[in-house]
């Protein structure tokens, strides 16, 4: 079964995310590579497959984005020959198979617990799912595990990397419960001593019924006699606190009585609250204050309004304070421009002496600015000689430059022509390329046939040497060896799978012995101990001590009682005794008779243990008896065996001893015999491909004869250089013809390049004589506008060119001085107008503002407008101290209502006072406060009495506390209290007396045991029974796991030690890089072991290991016992994560090309987020890979 698609529909933080997962193309491994950076989803997908495939568990994880409810996993199962299963998985507990239309799909149930065969998760957890922590404990395991076979097949199969630390827990919890050795730490022997603790303990306390009657009743007066005084003491006690009670609390009754009184006097005062004094005294304290507040800021308020009253702005200076402002700004820009004019004027002055010095120099008499601009020409008539004029030198130029180009041509082509002359006539080659296009195609038809033939004959020829050189006899010719008659290679398998089977038997039948050996011996010191330590007496010692006392009674009768003549059975020759020697004799023997009998009852439990051990001592020494008979019957089927071997290698005795050898020899003698086959095959394909090449070097050869010898030597090599000659390989001839060829091909472009340059170097000499004549035509034309322009400027033609350039620049520089003085004079003019007009405003401005005392303006405009600023400024200083003013009167009068809202605020706070008090003045409270004072302190008093009483009256009603009290003498109290305090010291007397007889009593009657202590030995006994029953229980089924486990790793082995060891030494070949060659067993004290095979055959330990080839080790068993269950169990899908984070790079890729050998057998899934190890394995197998990449995090 594969998984073809994985969707993601709603499951932690994916939603609508799909894992594509289709099947590879047939033929290769289906090993796909998952890859993502860290929380990508990699650890969310291997739990998708999982939930996907056996559900969600009830508690979830994945459900923080998407309710509980909401999961949906979706995807597409595969299996052969078989339609595809595809459905929707969601959390559930009905319908939970959807099919992707979300209706209800029974049947999916149904198909996917077939197709996984009856695998649940924690199984394929542990059979088809690995990731590098697990790796890295089985290989610590495999470490640490002292090299046990057994336990790392088992452990490799079953997928448990603490299969030993399991064992050893077993057996250490076993060992902590019991063992055959007593210690005082084991559960079974505490129990064990507490039960005999409980059988002395029930013996001791057992005694007669008339004792323990006559102790208990004493007992029970004792105890009778006790309780009656305990009973007076608690009367006396009673009355002696009730009389306490009347006299601690009898002061307080009679003031709660005058309290009462004082209350009831009280009782129309109104209650205010106790702080009312203080808060009428703070009060009026606070409304006093804000008073005096109030009329200070009436005060302030009085001297701001005068202070206001005072102020008068200049309101006609405020209102122009922009026009002041704008004029103070204009005038110190006129000022600034005012400073330009004297250097104006200088300008002016040089700009007029330019113009008439040009005037000068083109002779003309004007020297007025206007009479100059009416005689300069237009600007437009110079434009056209200055033109004119600057494309002189190039038109020159360009009939200079196109003379030369159209020499430079005309030599090119003399040039190209005499070239073309020198390489002669064409060569036509289409014999040599129709030659060398047979050589190659024959070459490249036959060159890797040839080559591979080649190489296979040659290596077939030396395998074929050292296969000769490596059997037996080595001098054997390929004849004879064919010929020989040899056994067929099932039988030499059969034979070896029996012998095999016979060492198997053989060592394992050893173990067993040595084992039940040890048993047996283990069991004989037992004997000895328990006879020895425990004085134990067996049956038959028993049995002789009884039979000599029977023997001599039979002789005390014999002799004096019944028939005195006849001696007794067996001592007919025995020398009688005298009577009083048999009388002793008779005594003694019947003394040590029932001394033994007594002893064996004694020791009852360990003659127990000492039969039971006998029995155990017989049946092992019967069963090492079996064992020695079982060996007989092993070493009679070794003799057939091997005269079965001997029948079969009649033509070789030698290899009859070892059947690997005697199979190494069969599957060599095939090898050679193939070998042999191959080389004679491959020298006769050899033969017709040898044939065609030369076919094609005569073609080569017959093509080149045919060349015409008339191009230059140099260009054309001899037909034949050093070296070369028929015999000279094909490649040599198809090289040697490739390069005449290409000379040729070479001299061919030449001559058509030089003809296609010939071509081109009489257009482009054309082309430049075309040139040339076009820039003479340009010069003639130039010469007609020049003329013509000089014609308008007035200038005679035939004036030198350096002459007219002179005049024009001359007469660009007098238009250029007009022009100055003209923009000169306009600026001076403005200048002075923008000075008037400001003097103008200012006189305006300072007529407006004229003061009220009519006193005149000064003459100078700058004194004028200073002082309107100065007014300007005193103006703006009053209405600013105006507008403060006005601000801080406002300020004080929110003051004076925020004052004036406080004291009403304060003042109504004691208005509940006033209305409960039923009065409207504040000072008329001060009486009613004083009456309420009184009846609080009444009320406080009466309180505390009645808290006294409470607390002193043993928690008797209060009603109670004043009955008692009433008419009672304080005198008299006292005296009652001490009458009743010596009524009680007498009865304490007579109280300890009595307890010290009861304790006595009691002590008596314990001392007997009685019933109790009795019934408590039989509980404890019980209980102690009861514990080692349980014990025993824990420990059978301890020791019974520990067999079945064991039993089962070694049926494991026995079963599936042979394939899975070959495998898995071979996949940790590869997985090493060839370090280690694979491995083998070895026995310790009859137990198999694993290690590690070198490649020069050393065995290495498996502590000896590092950790990383341990990892490795562990590998390549668990890869080896998944292809060995995949043929007999369903194939599921094989997840790896990050498997190789302990291998180096060239490991790694070995460890692919292994995961690749499984992926043929049943999908492989690697998740990994190094984005290496996805380029090492594509770098590392033949096949392609299906890489794909999972999302960066989708959170």
């Amino acid at each position: 079964m594969r998984l073809s698609r994985l969707d993601l529909l709603a499951y932690g933080p994916f939603t609508a995310f799909t894992v594509d997962l289709a099947a590879p193309s047939p033929g290769t491994p289906d090993l796909t590579l998952l890859v993502g950076p860290n929380e990508a989803g990699k650890s969310t997908t291997r739990a998708a497959i999982e939930d996907f495939l056996f559900g969600f568990p009830h508690r979830t994880t994945r459900d923080f984005l998407h309710p509980s409810t909401a999961l949906r996993l979706g995807g597409v199962l595969e299996r052969a020959d078989e339609p595809p299963l595809a459905f929707v998985r969601r959390k559930g507990t009905k319908n939970i198979f959807l099919d992707p239309d979300g209706q209800p799909l029974p049947e999916a149930q149904g198909r996917l617990e077939a197709w996984l065969g009856g695998s649940d998760r924690d199984a394929f957890i542990r059979l088809f799912s690995l990731d590098s922590e697990r790796l890295r404990e089985g290989g610590q395991a495999m470490i640490s595990g002292n090299g046990d076979l057994g336990q790392a097949l088992f452990a490799a199969g079953a997928g448990l990397a603490d299969l030993g630390q399991r064992l050893r827990a077993l057996n250490d919890e076993a060992e902590k419960l019991w063992s055959p050795r007593k210690a005082a730490h084991r559960a079974w022997f505490q129990a064990e001593e507490r039960l005999d603790a409980a059988k002395a303990a029930l013996r001791a306390h057992t005694l007669n019924a008339t004792d323990w009657q006559a102790r208990r009743d004493a007992a029970e007066k004792a105890a009778q006699a006790v309780a009656t005084l305990e009973a007076d003491a608690r009367e006396a006690g009673t009355t002696a606190r009730r009389l306490a009670r009347v006299r601690r609390v009898l002061r307080d009754v009679r003031a709660l009585e005058h309290l009462n009184e004082r209350q009831r006097a009280l009782a129309g005062t109104c209650r205010l609250p106790a702080d009312a004094s203080a808060r009428v005294e703070e009060t009026l304290r606070e409304a006093a204050l804000l008073q005096a507040r109030l009329d200070t800021l009436t005060a302030e308020d009085t001297r701001l309004a005068r202070a206001l009253a005072a102020l008068a702005p200049d309101t006609g200076v405020l209102a122009q304070a922009d026009a002041l402002d704008a004029l103070a700004e204009r005038r110190i820009a006129v000022r600034a421009q005012a400073a330009r004019v004297p250097a104006l004027r200088e300008a002016l002055k040089a700009a007029r002496a330019a113009c008439a010095r040009a005037a000068g120099d083109l002779g003309w008499p004007e020297r007025e600015e206007e009479a100059l601009r009416q005689r300069l020409p237009a600007p437009a008539d110079a434009v056209v000689p200055r033109a004119r004029l600057a494309t002189r030198g190039e038109a020159l130029a360009a009939v200079q430059a196109a003379a030369q180009a159209l020499d430079e041509a005309r030599a090119r082509e003399a040039a190209l022509a005499a070239q073309r002359a020198a390489l002669g006539p064409d060569i036509d080659p289409t014999a040599l390329v129709a030659a060398l296009a047979l050589a190659r195609d024959t070459e490249a038809t036959t060159g890797p046939a040839l080559l591979k033939e080649r190489a296979e004959a040659d290596a077939a020829a030396t395998e074929q040497a050292r296969r000769q050189a490596g059997l037996t006899p080595a001098d054997m010719d390929l004849d004879t060896l064919e010929k020989l008659a040899v056994p067929p290679r099932e039988a030499v398998e059969a034979l070896r799978e029996a012998h095999r089977a016979h060492e198997e038997r053989q060592r394992d039948l050893a173990r067993r012995h040595a084992r039940e050996t040890k048993a047996l011996a283990l069991l004989a010191d037992e004997l000895e101990r328990l006879a020895r330590d425990e004085t134990v007496v067996s049956p038959a010692a028993l049995a002789e001590t009884r039979a000599r006392r029977t023997r001599l009674w039979a002789r005390v009768r014999a002799r004096w009682l019944d028939e005195p003549d006849v001696p007794p059975e067996g001592e007919e020759n025995a020398a009688e005794p005298s009577p009083p020697a048999l009388a002793d004799a008779l005594e003694s023997a019947t003394t040590a008779a029932d001394a033994l009998a007594d002893r064996r009852f004694a020791h009852a439990e360990a003659a127990a243990r000492f039969a039971e051990c006998q029995r155990r001592h017989q049946a092992q020494h019967d069963a090492v008896a079996l064992l020695a008979a079982e060996a007989d019957a092993l070493s009679a089927e070794a003799g057939t065996l091997e005269a079965q071997a001997r029948a079969l290698w009649h033509a070789l005795p030698d290899l009859a001893p070892d059947p690997d050898r005697a199979l190494a020899w069969l599957d060599g003698r095939a090898a050679l015999l193939a070998v042999a086959a191959r080389e004679r095959d491959a020298r006769q394909r050899l033969l017709p491909l040898e044939a065609q090449r030369a076919q094609a070097g005569d073609e080569i050869r017959r093509a080149l004869a045919a060349l015409p010898a008339t191009a230059p030597a140099t260009d054309l090599p001899g037909l034949a250089p050093p070296g070369l000659d028929a015999a000279a390989p094909l490649p040599a001839w198809i090289e040697h013809a490739r390069a005449r060829l290409a000379r040729l091909e070479r001299l061919h472009d030449q001559a058509q390049r030089l003809r296609a340059e010939q071509a081109q170097a009489a257009a482009e000499t054309a082309r430049r004589q075309a040139a040339l004549n076009a820039a003479r035509a340009a010069w003639t034309t130039w010469e007609h506008d020049w003329h013509a322009a000089l014609g308008a400027l007035g200038l005679d033609p035939a004036t030198p060119v350096e002459g007219v350039a002179s005049r024009l620049d001359t007469l660009e520089s007098l238009r250029q001085s007009l022009d100055e003085a003209r923009r000169l004079g306009h600026e001076l003019a403005r200048l002075e107008a923008e000075h008037a007009a400001l003097n103008d405003a200012i006189a305006a401005l300072g007529t407006a503002l004229a003061t009220p005392d009519g006193a005149p303006l000064p003459l100078d405009p700058d004194a004028t407008l200073d002082g309107l600023r100065t007014r300007l400024a005193e103006a703006r200083a009053q209405a600013h101290e105006h507008a403060r003013l006005i601000r801080e009167r406002q300020r004080q009068q929110e003051e004076h209502a925020q004052a004036s809202a406080e004291r009403h605020t304060v003042l109504g706070g004691l208005r509940p006072l006033l209305d409960a008090a039923g009065v409207e003045d504040p000072q008329a409270l001060a009486p009613v406060i004083a009456l309420s004072d009184a009846a609080r302190a009444v009320d406080d008093e009466r309180a505390a009495v009645l808290a006294r009483l409470k607390a002193d009256g043993d928690g008797i009603p209060l009603p109670d506390l004043i009955a008692e009290c009433a008419g009672v003498d304080p005198d008299e109290a006292a005296a009652g209290e001490a009458a009743q305090a010596r009524r009680m010291e007498d009865i304490e007397h007579a109280l300890r007396a009595a307890r010290d007889h009861d304790r006595e009593a009691r002590q008596a009657f314990q001392a007997l045991g009685g019933d109790g202590l009795a019934a408590r030995a039989a509980a404890d006994k019980a209980a102690a029974l009861a514990d080692m029953n349980a014990l025993t229980a824990e420990v059978i089924r301890l020791r019974t796991a520990s067999v079945l486990l064991n039993w089962g790793i070694e049926r494991f082995r026995r079963d599936r030690q042979g394939p899975l060891l070959h495998r898995a030494g071979a996949l940790f070949a590869t997985l090493t890089g060839g370090s280690f060659a694979g491995l083998g067993t070895t026995y310790d004290d009859d137990q198999p072991g694993l290690e590690a095979l070198r490649a020069d055959g050393r065995p290495v330990p498996l502590d000896g290991l590092s950790a990383g080839t341990g990892d490795q080790l562990y590998l390549a068993l668990r890869v080896a016992a998944i292809e060995h269950a995949v043929p007999h169990a369903p194939a599921l899908p094989f997840i790896a994560d990050d498997l190789f984070m302990t291998f180096d790079d060239t490991r790694a890729g070995a460890g692919f090309r292994v995961l690749a050998e499984l992926a043929r057998r049943t999908q492989v899934l690697f998740f990994t987020h190094h984005p290496h190890l996805a380029r090492l394995a594509v770098e590392s197998l033949p096949e392609p890979v299906r890489v794909v990449s999972l999302p960066g995090s989708p959170r």
